[in-house]
This record gives structure tokens, C-alpha cells and sequence, in this order.
């Protein structure tokens, strides 16, 4: 026992509240768990005079519960007063376990947590399949009655089991269907003397949607820098139906191959509430109707996409489809069921097959991916190797290939057991029935997001020249390029617009990049990114670089690379207004041109010499905030079309918002949109306004994303005017010894 000083200045001892004589029985929230004096007891002891510690402890008494899914049965002597709601209460949820590798170190240490499971017997546990499908069975243990994982100071010891079996569901794939497995365990765990472990209920059937239900577990905090919980954390979310789930991640860079198996469901999609990382495995229970504090597990955690995010639910698997397969597999002892106890033994049997898996290391958690701060700042992957990613152009003239992407970039995957393949864009393999999406992230050997595995015998060959524009400016490629794209119609196609640019800014030193996206902008020659003056007049020009033919910033699948050069030199306007945001042009002249040939994804933008009429549909793109998902920056590239809008017209509605009637739209600017749920916002900064030339299948940039209040009101964007502004283009070409004929259209 750890020796301590009270209020008083008396010496004591550091026990278990329980154990003191008058002890208080609750935590001061204002206590700051971080920061505590090394005199201090841990926030579940107290420090005691002697006299004062009881020589034998009150246990609590377990609740006169019989039968499996009974919350906090008699244990929950202490409870922290005014508590978040995002923490369990002690025995809340006595049959949550932890699964945790052990470690090879000596006498055990450098163990870690795995994922969550839920006891269903003393002798056996349900988890998820891919957290323990790479596991053998000697090198996992649990832990239940865990609730503080960094003390040792709770009023009931937690116990730990070490396994002897695992079974996974014969029918668990890359699709994570069927995603269940069981660990039979070396020894039981002892529940008679221990109020705060307990069996979880099997549910047979669902609830209906909008069933508020709970989730638990140690997984990744995302409300808490994404740091993994100290305290079991518990999260309320409401179940929702099987096609409206399908629907939303349809519409998301699964697209419309995304189907949900039968052996999974969802719930949440609540903003700021979900399971996350590391709670793979970690049940879902509902609770039972007419028997308050009693709950049935319904699901078990498997995957989403990303944390939190308000619209999109979290994927689990179906527990009352494999209710069933739980039974089946059981050691021929007993079942817990909400009706009691079931004797599987007079039943018949059949056989069944089951894969134990006993490889390697466990899966994290398949929901979110590791990206830092992306409300803020779009963080880029780097698709190239890192010698070309840190040279000069000049250094290195094949910065990026230009051709189909090479197997320098390849990365492999399991296609099944037998049989490695490399991730693809799925429009990209053949004949492969085994290519399959595989989840964002879900561990290091997997394809991301819009990727499958494909077999290296069925991977399509394309050839360049078949998919090559004509020569001149404003061509989109929209569909000519093969590429499997979001179902949404708010994402734009692979190639659709070949002159979009991402301006990047370069943090530290060069060959030191932090990649973060801080424009959009529009290449007007193969050396000039025209974009707007408000996003660029910070940096110097060794601070950013622009990307082109870029589209998904988190896949390394596309058919073709992107290409990036560094800025040599900006050159903004000298009329530029820093207040009212007039004359908001800049050119930045690049250190090298982009490399055209053999990429039907890049291509040079016309400018307009003057504006279509009002009226007119327009398209505007770039990887900004996108108001729909939670003002979150996009990670594929999107499209909106918008109406241009009479200048008169525009002027007047903003003299109706906080501006009044001082605001002028200046001649160097002009609007469109106007439409609800149809906007630029956030980031989009600098990005091209296309519209298409009559009777052509060409395009010419009218304006650059300036500046709107709000995001998808019926208030139009503001627009740099490019019009008002092409002959100060032309000017500012001659002057550079450059051609405007690359973005002057003729027919």
C-alpha cells in the first residue's frame, strides 16, 4: 500500500474507498486525472488513516438476477459523480471483455489491447472474426471485469483466461460477412464471487430500427485527440434499417458496388457518437422490453467509414443471423438465453467445418481512417516514391510516370488464402470473381476504399493513345477513362476536369513534405496555375507546390498518377484589395512544366473573353468542405453545377444580409448558385467556375471561387470575374515569354 498525506496533514494509506470507514464514495469531476500529485492516492482510493481501514471489506452483493444480460448487478458501490455520459458506470456492463495479445517480453509484459468481445459462458467468448482470424490461440487472453485499464484500484479484481480454441465462421470473408468467431477459454471464469462479470444475452432478432441501443469499449476516443480510452467509454446509438444503411454508404467512395450482407446491420450516424478504432468486436446491446437494466446483444462492432460522422452509421454484424452458427459450434454444455438456460446436448447436431485461424498478428478496428485534422486541412497521401518526392524537377525529369501506374506503387493483398493479388481500381480487373471491395484502412495488406484485389492474370493493360483529347484547351474527359467512381452525382469523374489543380502547401524543409491542401486552381499552360490571390498571398513561392490529375487524395489506385511541380514565382494582381477581395487573380509560374503527353488526365483550361448569360449552368469543383457531410473536406474530387446569376441581381441580395446596402459587387467579380444544397464552400478557394462553349463538348473558366456567407443557401457564390481579367492574363503571359494561345479557344 502506498503511503499518503490527508487534507490534515495525517499520514495514511492509499486503499480502496470501500475499505475506509467513512470513505467518500465519489470522484471530484473537477480532479484533473492528468496531472495529479505523486502524494495523491488514485482517484479510486482514499487515503486512510489506519485505524480507519476496515480489516475485511464489505463485498457488494450481487443482485438477485438470475439468467445472462443483467446490467450492473450489485456491483456499482462507487460511481463518479456527474460523470460524462461518454464513460461507463463500474459494472455496467459485466459482460464486456478486453482481448489482449500477450506479450513476448519477459514474464508477459508488453502486452496490448486487441478489441472487445462479450462473454457469453463462463467458458466462452464472442468477438468478431477479424480481430482474432491472424491470431493463434496461445498467444491471446482475456480479460473481463475490466473497467479502469490503468489500475489495479476498482472494489472487485478483474480475471483473466487464456485460450485454447478460436473458431471462426466458415463463411467469414474479406467483406467481413459472417464476421464472428469464439474463444473457448483454458478455464472458466469465475462468476460466484463476482458481481462485476457476468454473461451477455443473445439476441434472436433485431429490434426495429430506432432502437436506442449501447455500444462499449476501449477503442480510439475521437472526441479525445483520438486517443485510446483509459475508462470503458460507452456510446448511445440508434439502429438503423438495413436499405436506408446500403443507401448512405452507396453514396460515399464505396459507391454503388457496396452492398450490406444479410449477416450485418447498422446503427448510429448521429454526429459526434460512434464506436471507433480499436472497439472491433465490442458488443451492441439493446435492451430487453419489460425487463429494465437487462439487455441482449444484437451486434458486435466490424467497420465504418471514418468516426462520428453525422449521416453514415457504423456497420455490425447481425448477431440473429448467426445465432444459429453460435449454437451449432458450442461446446456441448448450455447456452445462455433470455429464457434460461438451453440444453444444446438433446438437440442434433450437424456438422460444420470451421477455419481456426493461427497466424500472425489481429486486425485494428476497420472504422476510420488515420487522418489528422481534416476538418481543417485536406492531408494528401504521397503517391510517389520518396526520391522523387523530395528532388527537384530539374534533378529528376520523370518526377512522376505519366503512363499506367507501375508496380513501383503496387500494393498486394489476399485475394484468399492461397492466393496474393495487387490493389486496383476495381474498373481495372477482369473476370475476378473473388475481387472484392475491401474497407478504408482495414489493416496494412488490404486495398482502401474504391480498390479491390485483384488477381495479377486479370488486371486490364490501357492504352494512353485511345484515351487522349484533341489538341487545345477546355476538353474534359468525363467517362473516357476507365474508373470506378462514387455512385454520387456530387462527385466528379476521373478525368472529367483534366486542368483542376490542388495547390499545396510545403511544410519544413524541402524533402521534408507535409503535404496539406490550401487551393483549388486551374492549369492555363503547362507551366501556369491561374487561381485566386487570397489563397496564395501568404506563402512564398517555396512554400507550395501544385498537383495535377489528382482525384482520390487517399488512394494510390487511380489509372494514372498525378503529377507536381514546384512554384518558381507568383504574380498577383497590384490592384488586389485585401477588404473588398477585388481584382482576386494570381498566376503561379511553375519551376517545370506538367508533363501532357500520355495523360489523358491532365489537360489546360480555356478562359472565357466573356461571360455566358445568366442563367447558364455552370460547373464548379474542388476538395473543400463539403456542407453535406459536416462540413468535412472532401476526399474525392466534387462537382456542383450552379446557375450564373445577373450581377444587379446579386448585388441585391447581399444588400439583404448583415452587409447592407454599402456592399458592391466589384466588375472584377460575378455570382452564381443560389440554390439550396448547391454550393462551393470551404476550401474551395481559388477553384474554377467551367461553363461549357456552346455546341462544342468544350469547357472555358468564367470565375475562381472568392468568397459566399454560408455554404448552400439560396445566396449566390461570389466569383472572381475572368472576363474582366483575361487581358491582364495575356499581359502577364507576354510579359513571361509564354504562349496564351494554350488557353485562348478556337474552334
Amino acid at each position: 500500500r502506498k503511503s499518503c498525506t490527508n487534507d490534515k496533514n495525517e499520514q495514511g494509506l492509499c486503499v480502496r474507498k470501500a475499505s475506509c470507514v467513512n470513505a467518500v464514495q465519489t470522484v471530484d469531476p473537477t480532479i484533473n486525472f492528468n496531472l495529479r500529485e505523486r502524494e495523491l492516492c488514485h482517484y479510486l482510493e482514499t487515503c486512510c488513516l489506519e485505524k480507519n481501514i476496515k480489516k475485511k471489506a464489505v463485498k457488494p452483493i450481487r443482485q438477485q438476477n438470475t439468467g445472462c444480460g443483467w446490467s450492473n448487478p450489485g456491483a456499482n458501490v462507487f460511481r463518479e459523480k456527474n460523470s460524462p455520459t461518454g464513460f461507463a458506470d463500474y459494472g455496467e456492463f459485466p459482460w464486456m471483455v478486453a482481448l489482449i495479445q500477450k506479450g513476448t517480453g519477459k514474464d508477459g509484459f508488453n502486452e496490448s489491447y486487441a478489441g472487445g468481445g462479450v462473454l457469453i459462458h463462463p467458458s466462452v467468448v464472442m468477438t468478431a472474426a477479424h480481430k482474432v482470424q491472424n491470431f493463434k490461440p496461445e498467444v491471446v487472453k482475456i480479460r473481463a471485469g475490466e473497467w479502469d485499464t490503468q489500475t489495479d484500484a476498482e472494489v472487485e479484481p478483474y480475471q483473466e483466461r487464456d485460450v485454447s480454441k478460436i473458431i471462426i465462421h466458415e463463411g467469414h470473408n474479406e467483406k467481413q460477412h459472417n464476421d464472428v468467431a469464439l474463444l473457448i477459454l483454458k478455464s472458466p471464469v469465475d462468476l460466484s464471487d463476482a458481481p462485476h462479470i457476468a454473461v451477455g444475452c443473445l439476441a434472436s432478432r433485431l429490434p426495429p430500427p430506432g432502437t436506442r441501443c449501447y455500444s462499449m469499449g476501449w477503442g480510439e476516443d475521437f472526441l479525445n485527440d483520438n486517443k485510446y480510452a483509459v475508462i470503458l467509454k460507452k456510446v448511445e446509438l440508434p439502429l438503423v434499417e438495413a436499405s436506408d444503411c446500403e443507401s448512405r454508404y452507396k453514396r460515399t467512395v464505396l459507391s454503388s458496388a457496396y452492398v450490406l450482407d444479410k449477416t450485418l446491420m447498422c446503427a448510429g450516424g448521429e454526429q459526434g457518437v460512434d464506436t471507433c478504432r480499436g472497439d472491433g468486436g465490442s458488443p451492441l446491446v439493446c435492451p430487453i422490453k419489460g425487463q429494465p437494466d437487462r439487455f441482449e446483444v444484437v451486434g458486435l462492432v466490424v467497420y465504418g467509414l471514418q468516426c462520428g460522422t453525422g449521416g453514415l452509421p457504423g456497420v455490425y454484424l447481425n448477431v440473429p443471423q448467426v445465432h444459429d452458427w453460435v449454437a451449432l459450434v458450442f461446446p456441448p454444455t448450455c447456452l445462455i438465453t433470455v429464457s434460461g438456460v438451453y440444453n444444446l446436448e438433446a438437440r442434433s447436431r450437424l456438422k460444420m467445418s470451421v477455419k481456426i485461424f493461427i497466424v500472425g498478428l489481429a486486425l485494428l478496428y476497420a472504422n476510420a481512417t488515420p487522418d489528422n485534422d481534416l476538418n481543417d486541412w485536406l492531408n494528401f497521401i504521397s503517391k510517389q516514391n520518396k526520391e522523387s518526392s523530395t528532388g527537384s524537377e530539374e534533378s529528376n525529369p520523370d518526377l512522376t510516370p505519366t503512363n499506367v501506374k507501375s508496380s513501383d506503387a503496387e500494393r498486394t493483398c489476399k485475394i484468399n488464402k492461397h492466393e496474393e493479388g495487387v490493389c486496383v481500381d476495381g474498373s481495372l480487373c477482369d473476370g475476378n470473381p473473388d475481387a472484392t471491395i475491401s474497407f478504408t484502412l482495414r489493416e496494412k495488406s488490404t486495398c482502401n476504399g474504391i480498390e479491390v484485389c485483384c488477381s495479377r492474370n486479370d488486371i486490364r493493360t490501357i492504352s494512353t493513345t485511345q484515351l487522349m483529347a484533341p489538341d487545345g484547351c477546355g476538353f474534359s474527359n468525363a467517362g473516357a477513362i476507365p474508373y470506378q467512381r462514387p455512385s454520387d452525382p456530387g462527385y466528379a469523374e476521373f478525368g472529367e476536369f483534366p486542368w483542376m489543380i490542388a495547390v499545396i502547401r510545403r511544410s519544413g524543409d524541402i524533402g521534408d513534405f507535409d503535404d496539406k491542401y490550401a487551393a483549388g486552381g486551374a492549369l492555363v499552360h503547362p507551366k501556369v496555375v491561374i487561381t485566386a490571390t487570397h489563397k496564395v498571398r501568404d506563402y512564398g513561392p517555396q512554400e507550395l507546390m501544385a498537383r495535377a490529375g489528382e482525384y482520390n487524395t487517399r488512394s494510390i489506385s487511380e489509372v494514372f498518377f498525378h503529377q507536381e511541380r514546384g512554384v518558381a514565382k507568383i504574380v498577383t494582381h497590384k490592384q488586389f484589395s485585401d477588404v473588398h477581395v477585388h481584382y482576386d487573380v494570381a498566376l503561379l509560374m511553375l519551376s517545370a512544366p506538367f508533363n501532357l503527353v500520355d495523360a489523358p488526365h491532365i489537360g489546360v483550361a480555356c478562359l472565357a473573353s466573356r461571360l455566358p448569360r445568366p442563367g447558364t449552368r455552370c460547373y464548379s469543383m474542388g476538395w473543400g468542405h463539403d456542407f453535406l457531410n459536416q462540413d468535412k473536406n472532401s476526399v474525392i474530387l466534387k462537382k456542383v453545377e450552379v446557375p450564373l446569376v445577373e450581377s444587379s441581381t446579386c448585388e441585391h441580395q447581399y444588400k439583404n444580409t448583415k452587409l447592407g446596402s454599402q456592399f458592391h459587387l466589384h466588375r472584377t467579380l460575378t455570382c452564381a448558385g443560389g440554390e439550396e444544397g448547391a454550393d462551393t464552400c470551404k476550401g474551395d478557394g481559388g477553384s474554377p467556375l467551367v461553363c461549357q462553349i456552346p455546341n462544342t463538348q468544350r469547357f472555358e473558366v468564367v470565375g475562381l471561387v472568392a468568397y459566399g456567407l454560408g455554404c448552400g443557401t439560396k445566396l449566390p457564390g461570389v466569383y472572381v470575374n475572368i472576363p474582366e481579367l483575361f487581358d491582364w492574363v495575356g499581359g502577364e503571359f507576354t510579359w513571361a515569354g509564354l504562349n496564351k494561345s494554350s488557353f485562348v479557344y478556337t474552334a
